[in-house]
């Protein structure tokens, strides 16, 4: 139990990205990789329109992460952009932009 959370009520950051809403961009990245199992064998016909369903009804992010976690390939999904209070953080050490994303200013 964390001493400065008795109720349990702080989320770490990776718990609160997981539970923001996924945009149409985020589906379509997991529309992606789930076509590129398909054709890599690692999906069969069903599982791959079963997942493909799955993926146009997920809400969060954690949603479609449960969809491609026993795939291989790139991290698990996170949001394109970063929540305030990581932007601050980031403000606050002194790096101003996103790692990984060009000209894009946080």
């Amino acid at each position: 139990m964390n001493r400065d959370d008795p109720g349990g009520l702080i989320m770490t950051d990776a718990a609160a990205q997981h539970r923001l809403r996924a945009a149409d961009a985020d589906r379509d990245a997991t529309v992606d990789r789930l076509g590129a199992a398909m054709s890599e064998g690692r999906l069969r016909p069903d599982e791959y329109e079963e997942r493909l369903e799955r993926v146009f009804a997920a809400i969060t992010y954690a949603e479609l992460d449960r969809l491609v976690a026993d795939l291989p390939g790139p991290p698990p999904t996170t949001p394109l952009t970063e929540p305030a209070t990581v932007r601050r953080r980031r403000a606050a050490a002194g790096r101003s932009r996103q790692p990984g994303v060009k000209g894009r200013s946080v």
